[in-house]
């Protein structure tokens, strides 16, 4: 039997593993008791032998090689990681070939644990709140610690002024388009935080992310009718679309709310201005034919949109109040107006890197610490 020391010394040397990604993971003691809620310590003995998270991909047999370890082991462990969600594993389409790699805390294990319904609720409660304790006292600043967001902002794929010319990776509808498979999870932020009633079941994947998510039984697949159902639901409940940093490669839409997702929340709650990406894109009313109805100002996630009550005896001066410092970009207030006033305009022309590869690593490199 190994020693407490020995045991802590694996599961560290795992934490400094995942700590390569472009979102690091600092030493704590509530992110050593969530490794250990995850990982057995021989689990953890064996991924620890990894290198960057989702770069470093190798087949069981290099990775037996390069290890030393028993290729029926290694197959055996990896095969009780997948089950549960706490590896990636990859499959070319064109040879059948799986690769394996090293998980990040996020986005990765911290999803797969959270969004799994297999799960108890109560060992979710539990480790919740080492989350929660880990992400508010820090962790939430590590998530936007770097000068090129991991996130953006996706804006609402509708409302657009006409002159605008929207590029394919702005617009949300044509990553399910395109996409060779969709599946949907619960959103393991919402279920973490239990902080609000939006809908859970609402984080979609795509392609080999989404093959991997329904082959650990974390989420299933479903039509892209039934995705862009999901989407148009989550825009009415004010939910914001995100996705990660990339043209292309693009792996999962999640719909966010302040309250509980750790993008958002690295604003709201850290007001960390590197969080995330904001959208290109900012609301413009035609105050001419606004009602006055107030919808925009209900939806809007940041209160960038206000209401200011007229001073004068006929309220002539009444108007809704834009704060572009505020916005995120995410056309929730153009999405909402029943009367269709308000367009969105592109008021700069960010464009983020090509492969996902790319991006990550970016992300990584210009970590600030």
């Amino acid at each position: 039997m190994s020693s407490a020391k020995s045991r802590e010394d694996v599961y560290e040397k795992l934490r400094r593993k995942m700590d390569n990604f472009g979102i690091g993971l600092p030493k704590s003691k509530e992110i050593a008791k969530f490794l250990k809620r995850l990982y057995t310590e021989e689990e953890a003995g064996v991924l620890s032998n990894f290198n960057i998270p989702y770069m470093d991909s190798r087949t069981v047999e290099d990775f037996s090689k390069a290890t030393g370890l028993d290729k029926a082991k290694v197959k055996t462990v990896f095969r009780g990681l997948l089950k549960r969600g706490m590896i990636y594993r990859n499959r070319s389409r064109r040879t059948g070939t799986e690769y394996y790699s090293l998980l990040p805390m996020i986005p990765g294990a911290f999803e797969a644990y959270f969004a799994d319904p297999r799960v108890p609720k109560k060992d979710k409660a539990e480790a919740a709140e080492w989350v929660e304790r880990y992400y508010s006292e820090g962790f939430g600043h590590e998530i936007g610690s770097s000068k090129y967001p991991w996130a953006r902002v996706i804006p609402v794929d509708k409302n657009f002024a006409p002159q605008v010319e929207v590029l394919p990776f702005e617009r949300v509808n044509e990553y399910i388009k395109n996409a060779s498979s969709v599946a949907v999870m619960n959103c393991a932020c919402r279920v973490a935080n239990n902080g609000c009633d939006r809908p859970v079941e609402v984080c979609l994947t795509f392609g080999k992310f989404a093959d991997w998510v329904v082959d650990t039984g974390v989420g299933h697949y479903i039509e892209k009718s039934e995705a862009q159902k999901i989407l148009d639901s989550c825009e009415k409940k004010g939910l914001v679309h995100t996705t990660n940093n990339s043209q292309e490669d693009v792996t999962f839409v999640c719909n966010c709310c302040t309250c509980c997702c750790g993008i958002l929340r690295g604003l709201s709650l850290m007001r960390n201005p590197r969080a995330f990406a904001k959208s290109n894109y900012q609301p413009v009313i035609d105050y001419q034919e606004c009602k006055k109805c107030r919808s925009c100002v209900r939806i809007c996630p940041f209160k960038a949109l206000t209401f200011h009550f007229g001073h004068k005896s006929d309220l002539s001066d009444e108007k809704v109040v834009f704060n572009s410092d505020l916005c995120i970009g995410c056309g929730l207030c153009a999405s909402a107006c029943p009367n269709d006033v308000i367009k969105l305009v592109k008021v700069k022309d960010e464009v983020p890197e090509v492969r996902g590869k790319d991006a990550w690593m970016k992300v990584r490199n210009n970590r600030l610490h």
